[in-house]
Parts: C-alpha cells; sequence; structure tokens
C-alpha cells in the first residue's frame, strides 16, 4: 500500500504495484485497526500516505433532519 482514502466507510487503496482497490471498512473500527486485525504491522501502515475526507455539508444536514 502506498496510500488510503478513508471516506466515511469506504476505503480506496493504492496498492505499490500501481493498482487502485476500493472497499468498505466496518461502522465501528477505523481503518488503522482492520488492518492490523488483518495482520498488517504498525510499521508498514506508519509508511503509507492516509487521507481522511471530510464529511460534506449535507451529511450533517440530512443526519439532523434524519432526528426530526
Amino acid at each position: 500500500m502506498t496510500r488510503v482514502l478513508v471516506d466515511g466507510e469506504n476505503l480506496t487503496v493504492n496498492l505499490a504495484d500501481g493498482a487502485t482497490v476500493t472497499t468498505r471498512k466496518e461502522p465501528g473500527s477505523t481503518a488503522w485497526e482492520q488492518l492490523a486485525a488483518l495482520g498488517v504491522s504498525p510499521e508498514a501502515m506508519s509508511n503509507v500516505q492516509w487521507e481522511i475526507k471530510a464529511p460534506s455539508d449535507w451529511n450533517t444536514v440530512l443526519t439532523l433532519i434524519g432526528y426530526m
């Protein structure tokens, strides 16, 4: 892995061979925790560029409407 983009529960992972993989993570844990559970070492994860995409303002609005 060279880069991981975290967008809510969606992950876009760029691999060292140039391939891109898209997957989803479990809602109750972080991408870091899930990769560690799969056996990825902390050293390997620290060499990855992590990018966290901020939620859009629409997510906040829709969440608030859902509580009404």
